[in-house]
């Protein structure tokens, strides 16, 4: 599941699990050329209690603001067109609302050089796979629209994420169903009738979001089939290429014939002791 998704050019920061007193994040870095080290610098909006970054070494400011992480050795090397995962944690108070103000990253490479980017920290509803309709203080009204890329019997599970515990949500299909965990700040899109899809057509739901008093909640993450769709627009998906017809193996040649066997030459007749052939 994601709850959010920021992303840059650079790099993607996803907040993949959140309770009362935290969250679970991971930065997903693809690697354009091999690298010697990294460092991570995080901006709290408030103080958090603590952090467990465990591809680093962490160094907290005084009031726990602001921490940096530094690449361990065994985490610091890359290589070209690898995708690089960290992960960590970070705890708060029951009574604090705590999120990322800031997010810089620092990837410093072996042919000399090094590359900074920032994260977007605020977040974002999620415009691919979901058409928002109408919006208010309430609700959020939209319709979740895939386009399969193959054909299935029945709908493949999908994980919404929101920005933020959400009241309720309402789903107008008679073939799905809807459950909701972790607050619901988490829900699951999954079958309750078989309804086949096909490849290339566009499925739609409708789907109603109702927000809790004093919150605005945003549909911030979508995996489908455990695919990120949440910035994938539905379109059709082109066709496969045809597999190469296998080349014809060869005619064996033709074994040759064997060569007619010679008669032996007659022995010749032994000489007598005059020197005649005997008769």
């Amino acid at each position: 599941a994601v709850v959010s998704t920021q992303s840059t050019g650079d790099f993607k920061y996803l907040e993949v699990d959140i309770w009362s007193t935290g969250w679970k994040g991971e930065l997903e870095i693809p690697i354009t050329k091999k690298t010697t080290n990294w460092e991570l610098h995080i901006v709290f909006n408030n103080a958090i209690e603590g952090g467990n970054f465990w591809q680093g070494s962490a160094d907290f400011n005084a009031d726990k603001t602001e921490v940096t992480v530094t690449s361990f050795d065994w985490s610091s090397v890359h290589e070209a067109g690898s995708t690089f995962v960290a992960g960590f944690t970070v705890t708060h108070g029951h009574d604090s609302e705590v999120k990322i103000a800031s997010m810089t990253l620092k990837v410093c490479y072996l042919d000399g050089g090094c590359s900074e980017c920032d994260s977007q920290t605020e977040p974002k509803q999620c415009s691919g796979a979901f058409l928002q309709t109408k919006k208010n203080s309430k609700f959020i009204k939209g319709k979740i629209q895939v386009m399969p890329a193959e054909n299935y019997a029945t709908f493949p599970d999908m994980i919404l994420a929101f920005s933020e515990p959400i009241k309720k949500i309402g789903v107008k299909s008679k073939f799905v169903k809807v459950d909701c965990w972790n607050e619901k700040a988490f829900c699951t899109i999954s079958a309750k009738k078989p309804k086949a899809l096909k490849r290339n057509k566009l499925f739609a739901i409708p789907i109603s979001i109702f927000a809790n008093k004093k919150t605005k909640p945003l549909l911030v993450g979508m995996k489908w089939n455990g695919v990120d769709v949440c910035e994938t627009k539905p379109e059709p998906h082109p066709e496969p290429e045809p597999e190469p017809e296998p080349e014809p193996e060869p005619e064996p040649e033709p074994e040759p014939e064997p060569e007619p066997e010679t008669e032996p030459e007659p022995e010749p007749k032994p000489e007598n002791e005059t020197g005649q052939y005997s008769k």
